[in-house]
């Protein structure tokens, strides 16, 4: 008796077979007779019915169905009573119409206890057991993020370990860094207004213009892409755009931000 081989397609015997997957590569069924003979003849499976459930399975999977098979599927299994048109089932219980590979699991979730008591991770009203928790409020957590943050500092560790001659980059490049992003820094997402003739950005910056026309105050408005402002902090250089310069006062003027 000759049977094919899993992993190389081979007809094999009785004696030992030395597998070597990929002796087919650039071979096909024309030029090939065992390539031929395996597309030929169409592989054909046989089922047996469960004792169970009633379902038809495969021999190869029987065993390993028949032990965890509790018969709840005769019930689930759709059949042609459910059917009302083409691929559409109606659900006996709550008259539902869902696809042949819907239905049953409708039903065994809807309509069975064990489906009611079934919880999966992302179903509607199912909490995270660390919902509203804090490292202060509770211990699993703190040692959840101690351990992170641990772990963290080692792989830090070892990654300086193994790269000896790593450097940073020096001062005049994150100079040139921090001027590029500036220059194409879009200024965000909300809405543009025209007052007095400039472009303001967003309804914070254009209430404070209006205020300012009405208290006769002459303003301008950096343009984002160009026109940039450099401030100091912790001895080292940074560039930041801000929204108005008043040119009576000579100040800079932030909306709804830190102090710079």
């Amino acid at each position: 008796m000759r049977i094919n081989c899993k992993k190389c397609a081979r007809f094999i015997g009785k004696k030992i077979h030395i597998c070597k997957p990929g002796w087919n590569k650039g071979l096909t069924k024309e030029t090939n007779e065992i390539l031929k003979k395996q597309y030929s003849k169409p592989l054909k499976r046989n089922y047996k019915d469960c004792i169970k459930c009633n379902r038809k399975i495969s021999f190869s999977c029987y065993n390993r169905h028949f032990k965890k098979c509790d018969g709840t599927y005769k019930e689930i299994n759709p059949t042609e009573k459910f059917k009302v048109g083409d691929n559409k089932y109606k659900c006996p219980y709550c008259n539902v119409i869902r696809k042949k590979m819907g239905i049953g699991f409708h039903i065994w979730r809807t309509h069975t206890e064990k489906g009611k008591k079934h919880k999966t991770i992302g179903f509607k009203g199912h909490k995270p057991w660390n919902y509203k928790l804090t490292k202060e409020t509770d211990e699993r957590v703190r040692i959840q993020a101690e351990n992170s943050s641990k772990n963290m500092i080692e792989i830090c560790k070892k990654k300086k370990e193994n790269n000896p001659k790593h450097k940073f980059f020096p001062d005049s490049t994150y100079k040139k860094l921090s001027i590029e992003q500036s220059l194409k820094n879009r200024g965000g997402r909300s809405k543009w207004f025209i007052v007095n003739g400039q472009k303001v950005q967003g309804t914070y910056e254009k209430r404070l213009a209006e205020k300012m026309n009405l208290l006769k105050i002459k303003w301008h408005k950096p343009i984002i892409n160009t026109e940039i402002f450099k401030y100091k902090i912790d001895n080292k250089i940074r560039n930041y755009t801000p929204d108005f310069y008043l040119l009576e006062y000579n100040i800079f003027l932030k909306v709804k931000g830190y102090m710079v």
